[in-house]
């Protein structure tokens, strides 16, 4: 079945980066969803797989300014601190414990998604790095990598 917008451009991306790719799935979650189903989603994703590469989008807090989509919450800054460091650090666990209500107040619609991640990565060693970090538009977006750690 076709994928909608967001997954197809996922997938276009994922196949520009890693043209051996063979085949690629979508996983679109809801913003609201509760954090175990994203966790027991991304477990599901991964659960005997001999090797597995996430594309995951997720959006920050949109509440960083006067001009973002909800003004400005000071708690905003705070909580966009707290996912960015633990995608910098390949925190799987930060990810996991993520407030769902808070991120819901501060319009973050990437909970649910790094809560997949989470899911997926539990249990592994991590390394990561954070790329990019920024606030257009009063919007927290971010580019990172996780990859596995040396042993």
């Amino acid at each position: 079945a076709p994928l909608p917008l967001s997954l197809s451009i996922g997938a276009w991306a994922l196949k520009q980066g890693a043209p051996q790719v063979s085949a690629v799935r979508g996983l679109e979650v809801a913003t609201r969803e509760a954090p175990q189903v994203c966790m027991g989603a991304g477990a599901g994703l991964v659960d005997g797989a001999e090797r597995v590469a996430l594309l995951v989008v997720a959006d920050g807090t949109a509440r960083r300014g006067p001009n973002a989509p909800g003004y400005t919450d000071a708690r905003a800054d705070g909580f966009d601190a707290l996912w960015l460091r633990a995608v910098r650090e390949a925190d799987a666990g930060a990810l996991a414990r993520l407030d769902p209500v808070l991120a819901d107040e501060l319009m973050m619609a990437g909970r649910a998604p790094l809560q997949v991640l989470a899911g997926a990565a539990h249990g592994a060693r991590w390394s990561g790095e954070l790329l990019y970090a920024d606030d257009p538009y009063g919007v927290q977006y971010a580019v990172g990598q996780w990859w596995p750690a040396a042993a």
